[in-house]
């Protein structure tokens, strides 16, 4: 799955949108998300789906916690700040490096501090990551493609010794 719209991709222009730091979904990618919420649910694709793997990136976060783990719209928790479920069918959402976006010097492909997202989504599981800070982002890098490559090729092999077969990746464009 590809992440829902967020604000870099309907951004007031190229260069502007790419300086917004981690975007979140906008109005519409929310939209996106309950009608990609309830054709889960309607086809029972969401009793079959054993986990799902989610990009570290804000947009991916809110895309899979909002499809897959209940949460049907912002902030994902309740008043008293306990994560709510619509479902009783939510599979394990577990955050992983290796299926973000195309790292760029673009700040909207650097992620928020680990620490961040285990306050803003409870419900995901960010043990694969060892870092608090993004240190695969760097302001005046793009990464290559045989770079691209290896990750996806890493990706696949981490997929292939997993014991659930029904999973669902939420991830970027570039990536998938």
């Amino acid at each position: 799955v590809r992440h829902a719209e967020a604000d870099h991709n309907a951004g007031p222009g190229f260069h502007a949108a790419h300086r917004i730091f981690d975007p979140s979904l906008k109005p519409n990618g929310w939209k996106q998300v309950e009608q990609l919420r309830k054709h889960v649910e309607v086809t029972g694709l969401i009793r079959d789906i054993e986990l799902v793997v989610v990009s570290p990136l804000r947009r991916a976060l809110q895309t899979a916690v909002g499809v897959f783990g209940g949460e049907t719209e912002p902030p994902f928790l309740s008043l008293n700040g306990v994560a709510s479920s619509s479902s009783c069918f939510n599979p394990p959402l577990i955050a992983l490096e290796l299926c973000r976006e195309l790292i760029t010097p673009y700040e909207c492909n650097k992620r928020s501090p680990i620490s961040t997202c285990k306050i803003q989504f409870p419900m995901v599981d960010f043990t694969q990551i060892k870092e608090d800070q993004d240190v695969l982002w760097h302001p005046n890098i793009r990464e290559l493609k045989d770079s691209l490559e290896g990750r996806r090729r890493a990706f696949l092999q981490w997929l292939l010794c997993r014991k659930e077969k029904n999973i669902a990746v939420v991830s970027h464009s570039a990536f998938l």
